[in-house]
Formats: C-alpha cells, sequence, structure tokens
C-alpha cells in the first residue's frame, strides 16, 4: 500500500482485474520475444558468443550469493555497498549509476525471463533477499512492486498475448497510431473519471469502424496462411 505525495488521503494497492458478466477477465499479455541476436555467418569463431553468454548467465542472470557478481557487474558503477555491506539504491550509489549491461554484447546482457517476477514473489511472501536479482528489485523497484507481481500471478491465466507476429497490414500501417491514440485516450478518461464506464463501448464501435475491424480481418487471414 502507497500513500500518494499529492493527495495524502489516497492510496495506491494493486487489486486483481475485476470479472465482467460472463464471469470473465482478460488483460492484453506481454510479447512472446523482445528482441533476437543476429551471427554473421562469416564469423570465425561463432562458439565465442555463446561461451561469453553462458558465462553471464551462469554468473549474472542467476547470480549465486556469494558469486563474483552476486551483486552487479562493476562496483561503483551499477552496483555499490553500504558501509555494512548492504546493496545500495541505484540513485545513492557515489558519483551516479551507470547501466554498465548496455556496454555487453547483449542488450539485457543475460536475462531469466522469469526470475525477476521469482524474485518479487518471494519478497512478496515474506522471504529475505538471498540473490543478486532478490536484492536489486528490493532496493530499485517501488515498495508496492512485490505485491503488485502477486496480483498479477494469481490472475496470469487471463493474460491474452498477441498471436499476430507477422509483416505490417496495408490497414495497421494507414490507422494502427490512429487507434492506438484514440485506445489510450479512452482508457485514461475512464480511469481519471473524465467519461463514464459506457465510453468504453463507444470506443468499441469506433475502433471497428476506423479500420479496427479490418485489421482484424488482415490478421486472421494472415494466422490462417500460417496455421498449416
Amino acid at each position: 500500500m502507497i500513500r500518494s505525495k499529492n493527495v495524502p488521503s489516497a492510496v495506491w494497492k494493486p487489486i486483481k482485474i475485476p470479472v465482467g458478466p460472463d464471469n470473465k477477465a482478460m488483460r492484453h499479455g506481454t510479447q512472446y520475444t523482445n528482441g533476437v541476436v543476429l551471427i554473421n555467418k562469416q564469423m570465425q569463431h561463432p562458439q565465442a558468443f555463446f561461451t561469453y553468454q553462458n558465462y553471464l548467465f551462469d554468473h549474472y542472470a542467476n547470480a549465486k550469493p556469494d558469486g563474483e557478481l552476486s551483486n552487479g557487474l562493476f562496483k561503483g558503477y551499477d552496483y555499490d555497498l553500504d558501509a555494512n555491506g548492504k546493496l545500495l539504491p541505484n540513485d545513492k550509489i557515489p558519483g551516479g549509476y551507470v547501466n554498465s549491461v548496455r556496454y555487453l554484447l547483449v542488450r539485457d546482457g543475460a536475462r531469466v525471463p522469469d526470475a525477476q517476477m521469482k524474485a518479487l514473489l518471494s519478497l512478496a511472501n515474506g522471504k529475505e533477499a538471498e540473490t543478486r536479482l532478490d536484492k536489486d528489485v528490493l532496493v530499485n523497484y517501488g515498495k508496492g512492486t512485490p505485491a503488485a507481481a502477486k496480483v498479477l500471478m494469481e490472475q496470469k491465466d487471463i493474460s491474452m498475448k498477441d498471436q499476430f507476429t507477422g509483416p505490417t497490414t496495408p490497414t495497421m500501417k494507414a490507422k494502427k497510431n490512429y487507434l492506438d491514440k484514440i485506445e489510450n485516450q479512452t482508457f485514461n478518461e475512464i480511469i481519471y473519471g473524465k467519461q463514464p464506464i459506457s465510453a468504453f463501448d463507444t470506443f468499441v464501435q469506433t475502433w471497428k469502424n476506423a479500420g479496427g475491424e479490418q485489421i482484424t480481418k488482415e490478421v486472421n487471414e494472415w494466422y490462417k496462411s500460417i496455421e498449416k
């Protein structure tokens, strides 16, 4: 539970997504991937990359509590410790925080997809921070994040992932920016009380008429073309 600075009586608290009239709840799911690594076929020793990356997975992504990268990559840059050996928050690092991961060959350095969520759930369940990720999320994530992660995972089965991974369709090129804009605007106005909940139904019809229905047709046709 987090108190608002601007409105002292207001409280931020994670809650489950409520169900609709059919007793179902759904939310946008995250994408399956967020990037790829391409290796030039002319590279003489491509195995060197995998040796490098496997080292990071073994010693950084899944760092043991007493390992050489148990707190981070470079002391004084992406992490530092206080006089008691406790991890400092990123904004308290003397000289300023440097995101050292950005200097590695892969954008995320090495990341186990569900490790952060497991670390958050571990803290939400009252366990002590032991691993590098545990300590990182404890000092650098918002105080309500572990509780939010717990709520999120309790409803993990309602996450609806977009199955469309094909090229931009003709109508997407022409209409998607506008459709995304009116979606975000409508949702924000409903959340902040500027429009009634019934505005959602009006938005749906507008979205369909402004190109959404055609985009749905195009992506379904794409899906059928690869389904075999």
